[in-house]
């Protein structure tokens, strides 16, 4: 038997939990992809807009700005970054 690719597993619970509205298993299960060294810019941004829509501005800026370190420099995550920032209140960085 072969073991199943983790970062597969990972990512398909992340959008089973998702759709079925289960936001706070989905960040995490986004947080083991990133965590693994799996995540492409897709998976820095859902993860970000689910930690906003959670509350969570501080962690999502964290993850927004983990996504522009790693290379993801894209329109979805700068916007994603600037929300968090404005919401911290820090709009000037």
């Amino acid at each position: 038997l072969r073991q199943p690719d983790k970062g597969l597993v990972s990512a398909t619970l992340a959008s089973a939990a998702e759709a079925s509205g289960d936001l706070v298993s989905a960040q995490q299960y986004y947080g083991q992809i990133i965590a693994a060294g799996h995540a492409g810019a897709q998976v820095y941004e859902r993860r970000g807009e689910i930690l906003l829509k959670l509350g969570a501005p501080l962690e999502a800026s964290s993850v927004f700005a983990a996504a522009l370190a790693a290379g993801f420099d894209n329109l979805a995550i700068r916007r994603g970054y600037g929300r968090s920032l404005a919401w911290l209140g820090r709009p000037g960085d």
